[in-house]
C-alpha cells in the first residue's frame, strides 16, 4: 500500500508562490536589524536504501510532507534555522512496498553567498549551502518490530543540502532547497538481507519549496548596510562596503578618504588625489604624477601644459604656441602636415614638395610665385604657359606656337631671303629730294615686299622713316613720317592690309652714319623695313 501525505497539495502551493513572486519589487532579506524570520514549506520525502536509490525520482519513492521553520540572522554570511517537518515516507513497486509517517527536526546552518563577497548584500537572489544535525521519528502500523537490531523509533540524522532564496519584497521571500539526510539505522524499509548485517542504511532526500516571512518593524535602511537611516551618518554608502556603528565606511589612515575609495589606504593623502600623496596639489597622486614637484593637469599625468595643446611643456618644442603631437607641440596652422616653421605658406594648405604652399594649376610653381596661377605653365616662365617651349611665355610670345628666340620676342629668326629683300628695300627705295614722293625705281623693290607679305600672312611690317640733320629738326621729322606713310600707302594699294603695317617717322634722331660727311648723310636718309610676327 502506498501512503501519501494528504494535507499537502503541491500544485496549489506552487501557484500561491508564483503569485507572490510577481507581486514583489524590492528586497532587504534578514539583516542585523531584522534577525528573525518564520517559514512554511512543503515538498517530498524520497527514499534511498536497500531497495534502490530513488533520489530525484518521483514514481516509486516520493511522498509528501509539510513543515515550519524559524530562522535567525547571525552575520552577513551565516543564518541559523530550526525546522520541523511531518509527512509520509515509503517505497512501492509490484514486488515490495512499505509506508509510514515520519517527523523530522533539524538544526541547520546556512552559508549565504550574497554576503558582499560573491554577491552584493542587497542582492535579491541568495544562493546558499546547508549543513547541520537532526533527529527523525517514525510511526505507522506497517513499520515492523525488528528484534534483531533492537528496534528504535528515532534516528539521528545529518542533513546536507543546497538551495536558493529569492527576496520578493521587504517581508516575503520564496526558497527552494534540497536536503540529503544521512541516518544511523537500517530497519525502516523492512529489508535485512543477512543474519549478521543490516545491509545499506536507509537515507532520505527532501525536495523543499517554501515561503519565508521576515519579522520585526521595518526600519528604513536605504544603503542596506545594517545601520538604520535615522542614525546612519553615511546613508549613501555603496552596497557591500563594510561600515562602523554609525554606518560610515572605514578610513584607516584618517585622511578623509574612505578605504573603499582610497587608492593608497594606510598612507595619508589628499582627497583630490583619491587618498594618495600629492605634493604639488594638482589632483594627481605622486605615484602617477610624471611631474610630482610641478603643478600640472590631471589629463596630462600631472605635468603642465601652458599652451593647452595636450603636449606637456617638458616635451613641447613650442611650449608657448598651441600645436599638435605630431610636431612635438609645434603648430600647423593650415593643417597640411607641415609645421609652420618649415611651411613657406603657413596659413594656406599646400604640398610638401612645394614647402607647404598651394599650387592651384598643378604646374609645380607655387601660387605666390606663379605669374599665371590659373594656367598650367613651366618653372622657366614662372608658371605661365609656353606652348612652343622657347622660354617665353605665351602671353608675351609673338609666335606662341613657333619655337623662337627671346630677342625676336619669341619668334624664329627671319630666313636669309627675307632679310635680303628687306635690305634691298632699305637701300633701293628712293624719294624725290625734300619730298615724300617715291621714285619709280623704288616700285620693283616694293613689289618684292608685297609678295613677301602676301606669302607670309603672319608677318607684320614696321616702317621707320629717317633723315639726316640738314635743315629744320621738326621739318625733318615730319618729312620722315610722310615718307614712311608713302610706302605704307603704296603697299596698301597693292592689297596689303593697313592693320599689318605701322609707319613712324624719327627724323634725325637715329642716325646710322656720320652727318658730317656726304656718305654718312646719304645713309641716314632712309626708310627701314622690319618684320614682326
Amino acid at each position: 500500500m502506498r501512503l501519501k501525505f494528504a494535507l499537502f497539495n503541491p500544485f496549489s502551493f506552487t501557484s500561491f508562490l508564483l503569485i507572490l513572486l510577481f507581486s514583489g519589487v524590492s528586497a532587504i532579506a534578514q539583516t542585523k536589524i531584522h534577525r528573525w524570520a518564520i517559514g512554511a514549506m512543503g515538498g517530498t520525502n524520497q527514499y534511498s536504501g536497500d531497495l534502490g536509490n530513488r533520489i530525484f525520482a518521483f514514481d516509486q519513492a516520493a511522498y509528501g510532507f509539510g513543515g515550519v521553520s524559524f530562522g535567525r540572522w547571525l552575520n552577513p554570511s551565516l543564518n541559523l534555522t530550526v525546522q520541523g517537518t511531518y509527512g509520509a515516507f515509503g517505497y512501492s513497486n509490484k514486488v515490495q512496498n512499505y509506508a509510514g509517517h515520519k517527523i523530522d527536526f533539524d538544526l541547520l546552518f546556512s552559508l549565504k553567498f550574497n554576503n558582499g563577497v560573491f554577491l552584493p548584500k542587497a542582492h535579491p537572489i541568495e544562493p546558499f549551502l546547508m549543513a547541520g544535525i537532526g533527529t527523525a521519528g517514525y510511526r505507522g502500523s506497517e513499520i515492523p518490530y525488528v528484534t534483531r537490531e533492537g528496534y528504535r523509533v528515532n534516528d539521528i540524522i545529518i542533513p546536507l543540502g543546497a538551495g536558493v532564496k529569492y527576496q520578493v519584497n521587504e517581508r516575503w521571500a520564496i526558497q527552494y532547497y534540497f536536503l540529503y539526510k544521512l541516518t544511523d539505522h537500517d530497519v525502516r524499509d523492512r529489508y535485512v538481507p543477512h543474519a549478521e548485517t543490516n545491509g545499506q542504511q536507509d537515507h532520505y532526500g527532501q525536495q523543499n519549496l517554501g515561503l519565508i516571512y521576515v519579522l520585526g518593524k521595518i526600519i528604513p535602511d536605504g544603503d542596506v548596510d545594517g545601520v538604520p537611516d535615522k542614525r546612519d551618518m553615511c546613508p549613501y554608502t555603496p552596497p557591500g562596503v563594510p561600515v562602523d556603528s554609525l554606518g560610515c565606511p572605514f578610513d584607516t589612515d584618517k585622511d578623509g578618504v574612505y578605504d573603499y575609495a582610497d587608492k593608497c589606504a594606510g598612507i595619508v593623502g589628499k582627497a583630490s588625489a583619491a587618498g594618495c600623496p600629492d605634493k604639488d596639489e594638482d589632483g594627481v597622486s605622486d605615484k602617477e604624477d610624471l611631474c610630482p614637484d610641478i603643478r600640472g593637469r590631471s589629463g596630462m599625468q600631472g605635468c603642465p601644459d601652458a599652451d593647452d595643446d595636450k603636449v606637456t611643456d617638458k616635451e613641447d618644442a613650442c611650449p608657448d604656441k598651441a600645436g599638435v603631437l605630431k610636431f612635438k607641440g609645434c603648430p600647423d596652422s593650415d593643417q597640411d602636415g607641415i609645421q609652420d616653421s618649415e611651411d613657406d605658406c603657413p596659413y594656406r594648405a599646400g604640398a610638401a614638395s612645394l614647402k607647404g604652399c598651394p599650387d592651384m594649376d598643378e604646374d609645380f610653381v607655387p601660387d605666390h610665385l606663379d605669374n599665371c596661377p590659373g594656367l598650367p605653365g613651366t618653372q622657366d616662365t614662372k608658371g605661365c604657359p609656353d606652348r612652343d617651349g622657347d622660354g617665353l611665355h605665351d602671353l608675351v610670345d609673338r609666335c606662341p606656337d613657333k619655337l623662337g628666340k627671346k630677342e625676336y620676342r619669341g619668334c624664329p629668326e627671319l630666313p636669309t631671303e627675307v632679310k635680303s629683300i628687306l635690305d634691298n628695300a632699305l637701300r633701293g627705295v628712293q624719294f624725290e629730294t625734300g619730298k615724300a614722293v617715291l621714285k619709280s625705281e623704288s616700285f620693283p623693290i616694293l613689289n618684292q615686299v608685297v609678295d613677301l607679305m602676301n606669302n607670309n600672312p603672319e608677318y607684320l611690317l614696321i616702317l621707320e622713316g629717317h633723315t639726316d640733320n640738314s635743315g629744320d629738326r621738326e621739318k625733318n621729322k615730319s618729312l620722315s613720317q610722310w615718307r614712311a606713310e608713302a610706302v605704307k600707302i603704296y603697299l596698301g594699294l597693292k592689297g596689303i592690309s593697313e592693320s599689318r603695317i605701322s609707319a613712324n617717322g624719327y627724323g634725325s634722331e637715329k642716325p646710322v652714319g656720320d652727318n658730317a660727311t656726304a656718305e654718312g648723310r646719304a645713309l641716314n636718309r632712309r626708310v627701314e623695313f622690319k618684320i614682326e610676327y
